[in-house]
């Protein structure tokens, strides 16, 4: 048997014939009904590739983003953990840090914080 996720259906899977037992299975961040902000915490308002990050997250323009690296913790983004979660990895990618508020991601049921 070979445990498998793919998209939102897991299961168990045999390897030497077709049988299976399969269940949905839903990311918890696709659940999450909170309202994240995502602050900077660092980047370089003259640095071309961390302007056009920030656009891209904030959906703003070129100069506005340019404005928003001048700014401390300056807001760029808020939405549901998904998107927030794609918002992060961008500017991340590029090297600018972030502040999400509140803790993303957020603690799984039962987890101990």
């Amino acid at each position: 048997m070979e445990p498998r996720r793919e998209g939102s259906t897991q299961g168990l899977f045999c390897k030497s014939c077709d049988w299976a037992v399969v269940t949905t299975y839903i990311d918890p961040m696709l659940l999450d009904e909170t309202i994240y902000e995502v602050r900077l915490s660092g980047g370089d308002f003259r640095n071309e590739t961390h302007v056009k990050a920030v656009a891209e997250v904030s959906g703003c323009n070129f100069l506005h983003a340019r404005r928003l690296l001048q700014e401390p913790a300056s807001l760029v983004y808020k939405g549901k953990a998904p998107a927030v979660a794609r918002a992060e990895a961008v500017l991340m990618a590029v090297g600018i840090g972030t502040r999400i508020t509140p803790p993303f991601p957020p603690a799984a049921p039962g987890a101990e914080s």
